[in-house]
């Protein structure tokens, strides 16, 4: 029985001849690695979103069973912006969010690092990256001891 690894290499190999560049095995290998490690990476965000929003609904699950029976609880939104702009607040609820835009440098690393390169045309940087979808802001969340970060 074939791994994950040895599957996916098969899968990209394969897709490597329908495009004509079967020129050599190693070639194939390299570029399925590649790709293998950018669907990992892509996943793991994806997780890491996943994971954001459950916190998020349990923090908020706990805010509405202290306040049951109250007609005017606030909306998740108004709790989340409490949280992110009110120190004391944060700490009651044991939950820290921080956003920080991303300077030009840290998308740019995030751009090479998902192997674009840029393109001759009058696209300025900043274009390419938003095409690239390359994200603006990190978002890091603290609960429990644990971390995580988001890009947006």
């Amino acid at each position: 029985m074939k791994n994950n690894k040895e599957e996916t290499l098969k899968k990209w190999g394969e897709l490597l001849d329908k495009m004509g560049l079967n020129d050599t095995s190693t070639t194939k290998i390299n570029i399925a690695e590649m790709m293998e490690g950018k669907a990992s990476k892509l996943l793991k965000e994806d997780m890491n979103k996943e994971r954001y929003n459950q916190i998020i609904d349990e923090v908020y699950d706990k805010y509405l069973t202290k306040y049951v029976g109250y007609d005017d609880v606030p909306s998740k939104e108004l709790i989340l912006f409490e949280i992110k702009n009110n120190t004391e607040f944060s700490e009651k609820w044991g939950l820290k969010i921080e956003e920080k835009e991303l300077s030009e440098n840290e998308r740019y690393k995030i751009f090479d690092e998902r192997g674009y390169e840029f393109r001759m045309n009058n696209w300025s940087k900043e274009e390419q990256y938003d095409k690239a979808n390359i994200p603006t802001k990190l978002i890091t969340l603290e609960y429990n001891q644990e971390k995580i970060y988001i890009y947006e």
